[in-house]
């Protein structure tokens, strides 16, 4: 056979996504014809399929090494680098080699393809500098750099946590971070250590399941403890990610569908009992919660996180149905009822990442609805409500990631839909948006409510609940009492969270808004200006009044 009908034959089980079987047949080829720079292209998007990015890296760099103006092969060298500063070099070669003038569709397609990767790769440098970083940050997404010389909030929580537990203290967002940052770091240094075995077949292997057990625990509990500290660190991870059960052959890839993956599991299951099947599930699903919480978090593709997070929670929800009696230890500790229920609250954040960058809540969206994102909201507080005991020996910490915090984030994103539908809602009625500014504010109380209140979630949403109590022509007399509550909070969450991805994005210099107008509102009604019965919209909140002024 030759090595175009190899070729052929890798490219129909590509368009089948039968990956592996696809880099069978261009290792084929490529033995016949070694100078082929397509072949090496080819093999590469199959390992970028399966998520083998140093595979893919390589086979790349041998595509160009063959043919420097082969533009696909500089795009998937660029995305096999995609959590590597070198991918920037990469995009730009990719673009350097298109034509300047004159593009057909095709072209122009690539340019605008290669122009948005290039962009996600500069955004991804500014948020894993080493140095203080910048990096964007959204509630609830917690990627940041390192911060030399700085008090991160698990540095601050180590601080407090033993006077606050002989206090007796349960109350602080410091008893949740100690302990998810023990779980984070334990699983980062172990991940750092892991090394490349060469195992029968000649395919190298790399496996620390502790590693990714104590990744993905952590957030589990909460995302904010995701820290990139150095490109090595992305290294490492891509191996782990890489790392399968052995033999590779034998183990379901997240690429796959949900069918596929049970009718895989299921077989392992026959073969082996839950000796085989536990460990293939319990590493696929818990190396598909860190890279999804790469996606949402550091490349901001929530939409793929959500699928992700989609597939993870079918995975759980079949398991649990499957084997309802086996015990914890038999079917693994993925199927508890805690861990799918910190895998419902990483996709309903991801969820409302999507919503959030769509203004318009009823869009043509069919699968990212501002009344899906209520649903499941709705759903989760039912759950919990539900099944409100978690085992006994849980520590405070694990008891607030699972309960309180979740009940909290839920309430927010009640608060999340109706503050999305009094600013852009079909309504023109005042009455109406008014009331469902209120309808938000009231969401949002309620999560403050809920957590810590040193703890920077507790000073975020009550900025926002503020933002439409005002927005909702709300009289100073009730507004003045959270403008206050605000800034007394300030300075405890302060002390924790500083320098956390939020505060890092300017969050407490945004802040001094509020202060400044509580200062003024108090100066004016103190000389006569305003009465508490008058209510003032401060610039920041102007523009969510407009569809109705």
């Amino acid at each position: 056979m030759s090595a175009t009908e190899l070729k052929d034959q890798g490219n129909a089980l590509f368009t089948a996504k039968k990956y592996e079987d696809a880099i069978q047949k261009y290792t084929a080829a490529i033995a016949l014809d070694e100078a082929n720079a397509v072949l090496y292209c080819n093999r590469a998007a199959c390992h970028l399929a399966l998520k083998s990015y140093n595979e893919a890296k390589t086979d790349a760099e041998k595509a160009i090494g063959l043919d420097p103006k082969y533009r696909k092969a500089w795009a998937r060298l660029a995305t096999a680098q995609d959590l590597y500063r070198q991918a920037i070099t990469s995009w730009k070669s990719a673009l350097d080699v298109l034509p300047k003038e004159n593009l057909t569709a095709g072209e122009l397609q690539q340019k605008k393809a290669y122009q948005a990767g290039l962009e996600g790769s500069e955004r991804l440098q500014r948020a894993t500098n080493e140095q203080p970083s910048t990096g964007r940050r959204v509630p609830g997404i917690g990627l940041t750099a390192n911060l030399l010389g700085k008090k991160r909030p698990w540095d601050a929580a180590n601080e407090k946590i033993l006077s606050l537990l002989f206090a007796g203290r349960r109350d602080s967002s410091c008893l949740l971070f100690d302990l998810l940052w023990q779980e984070f770091s334990e699983g980062v240094q172990l991940m750092m250590g892991i090394k490349k075995q060469v195992m029968p077949g000649g395919r190298a292997y790399v496996s620390s399941t502790q590693a990714l057990q104590s990744i993905s625990n952590a957030l589990l509990m909460d995302v904010r403890v995701f820290q990139i500290h150095s490109m090595e660190w992305v290294e490492k991870f891509n191996m782990q990610s890489e790392s399968r059960a052995k033999p590779r052959s034998r183990s379901p890839q997240h690429h796959e569908s949900v069918d596929s993956l049970i009718t895989s599991f299921r077989a392992q299951y026959a073969e082996g009992g839950f000796d085989l099947v536990r460990p293939s599930i319990t590493v696929l699903l818990r190396s598909m919660i860190c890279i999804a919480s790469i996606h949402g978090g550091l490349k901001q593709s929530h939409a793929q996180a959500v699928e992700t997070y989609d597939k993870i929670i079918a995975i759980l929800r079949w398991g649990r149905q499957e084997w309802p009696d086996a015990s914890k230890d038999d079917r693994g500790a993925v199927f508890e009822t805690t861990f799918l229920r910190g895998v419902r609250g990483l996709r309903l954040e991801s969820y409302m990442q999507v919503r959030s960058l769509a203004w318009r809540p009823h869009s043509n969206s069919t699968k990212f609805t501002l009344e899906g994102l209520l649903r499941e909201a709705d759903d989760i507080l039912a759950e919990i409500k539900a099944n409100p005991q978690l085992p006994d020996g849980c520590t405070p910490g694990f008891i607030m990631a699972f309960t309180t915090y979740q009940k909290a984030q839920a309430l927010a994103m009640k608060g999340f839909y109706w503050n999305k539908i009094a600013r852009h809602g079909t309504s023109t009625d005042l009455e109406s948006i008014r009331a469902d500014f209120r309808k938000a504010h009231k969401y949002y109380m309620q999560a403050v409510e809920l957590y810590p209140t040193d703890d920077e979630t507790h000073v975020w949403y009550m900025r926002i609940a503020l933002d439409a109590l005002l927005a909702a022509g709300t009289p100073l007399r009730e507004c003045m009492p959270l403008l206050k509550r605000i800034r007394v909070n300030i300075p405890a969450v302060k002390n924790i969270w500083e320098f956390s991805a939020l505060g890092i994005e300017g969050f407490y210099r945004e802040l001094q808004n509020v202060l400044c107008f509580e200062e003024d509102v108090q100066k004016a009604i103190d000389e006569g200006q305003y009465t508490l019965d008058d209510a003032v919209l401060p610039k920041w909140v102007e523009g969510a009044a407009v569809r109705y002024s």
